[in-house]
């Protein structure tokens, strides 16, 4: 148990000050079966998202609780690395309309 949270802990820790890279990932279980074996499951969870909720939904295996937590931290920074472009390409057709007072797409859309 001190493990996991050790690692959940040096996790946000690198997502707090923004140097987390790929590596920082290759800690942890590694998944023991399939297509994947041998790599690290946050790394998978990175990577590969709809393998592992293939996996976790066709499969008896099972996140444990720094897995699952990680699961969300990915969804999270997904859904909003797609809201943002979503706001860019939105604050692009509007400036094709004419000027604007703000020049952020984010401010544009509010």
């Amino acid at each position: 148990m001190a493990t996991e949270i050790n690692i959940k802990d040096f996790l946000q820790n690198k997502i707090n000050d923004g140097s987390i890279c790929g590596d920082d990932l290759l800690i942890g279980r590694v998944m023991k079966f399939g297509k994947y074996k041998d790599k690290h499951i946050l790394w998978l969870l990175s990577k590969h998202p709809f393998y592992m909720k293939w996996i976790v939904e066709n499969t008896s295996f099972q996140l444990n609780d720094v897995e699952q937590w990680w699961k969300e931290q990915v969804e999270t920074a997904l859904l909003l690395a797609h809201v943002d472009s979503i706001i860019y390409g939105l604050g692009k057709q509007v400036i094709k309309h004419g000027e604007l007072p703000e020049s952020n797409p984010h401010y544009i859309v509010e």
